[in-house]
């Protein structure tokens, strides 16, 4: 994700070469892991639905037609990522909000610095998941409960992040690219960056209709738990990302030289949308179950999820 560059890298502010968290902020990101853990369900509870029914089979085709699915989707996800990371790389404009005491900055972005992003992380999460379910399906036998326990989980993470990603991409970045001028999203508009977020929600709204993938609400503390480990990276990561441009965060909204007033709202902004898109992904499960128990016919569903998936992709401007 890029951003247009609105001060001068070669501001005189003085280089702050970290800007680490305040200790509200770690108190209270270390708190909502404490009640994320807290929320989270029994072992015995999770694997009443981390079975092999529900990740390796489909009510419409065979496990070996689904899994060689889930291995091809596996196959695009991770083979781009892998691409992005050997690849010639491109540059990120980093820009920050008034107030802010770092500076802005170009970066070049290649190598395992493509795994800094949000996006990275969601992208090869849904990934390694279907990776897993696909391996699950073709050993046509029930593989230990600890494979089906890491499995569930990482689809439990992916779906939501699948959907936050889409829309963020659609609904605010490349609409304020836009607005920047000609040539501003063009970096959005690449194969790759383009499969990250249209083909993400694609693959993830197929998996809700045509299979009998799991979203619990009582797994919700999941999504938060994920961003949490992010928030992380990202405040451990902060001064090592560029060190001749000082401290750099990748989203301006982690920037904690605009006080601890807003690093901390900004953290529990980012975990609630977390939780928000979780619950919109369970919403989903549940109007396609209760479509189908009502006899609603699934080319009916697959036009509907058809319609509202559409409404979260965008490949020009």
């Amino acid at each position: 994700m890029s951003k247009a560059t609105n001060r001068k890298s070669d501001s005189k502010e003085p280089l702050i070469a970290s800007a680490p968290p305040q200790p509200i902020a770690v108190a209270i990101w270390a708190s909502i892991i404490v009640i994320g853990i807290c929320y989270l369900p029994t072992i015995e509870e999770f694997d009443e639905v981390a079975t092999f029914d529900n990740l390796a089979t489909s009510p419409y085709a065979s496990n070996g037609a689904l899994s060689a699915a889930r291995a091809a989707s596996a196959l695009v996800i991770l083979g781009s990522q892998l691409y992005l990371v050997v690849g010639p790389g491109f540059i990120e404009h980093i820009t920050y909000l008034p107030g802010s005491k770092l500076r802005d900055c170009d970066i070049p972005i290649t190598g395992s610095h493509m795994l800094l992003f949000f996006t990275a992380w969601s992208w090869v999460i849904l990934g390694l998941s279907f990776a897993g379910m696909a391996y699950i399906g073709a050993a046509n036998a029930r593989p230990c409960q600890y494979l089906l326990r890491v499995v569930l989980t990482g689809w439990e993470i992916a779906a939501p992040c699948a959907l936050l990603v889409s829309v963020i991409i659609t609904y605010v970045i490349w609409p304020e690219f836009v607005k920047k001028g000609p040539g501003v999203s063009d970096g959005l508009k690449k194969p790759v960056t383009l499969l990250q977020h249209n083909l993400n929600v694609v693959l993830v709204a197929s998996q809700l209709l045509l299979t009998r993938l799991p979203l619990l609400a009582s797994h919700a503390a999941l999504a938060p738990l994920f961003g949490t480990a992010y928030v992380a990276f990202a405040w451990a990561m902060q001064a090592r990302i560029s060190p001749k441009n000082g401290a750099v965060y990748l989203y301006f909204f982690f920037d904690t030289t605009r006080g601890a007033t807003f690093t901390c709202l900004a953290m529990l902004g980012l975990l609630t949308v977390l939780l928000v898109f979780y619950a919109a992904a369970v919403g989903v499960v549940w109007s396609l179950a209760q479509a189908t128990d009502a006899g609603v016919p699934i080319l009916l569903q697959g036009m509907a999820l058809a319609g509202l998936t559409a409404m979260l992709c965008k490949f020009r401007d």
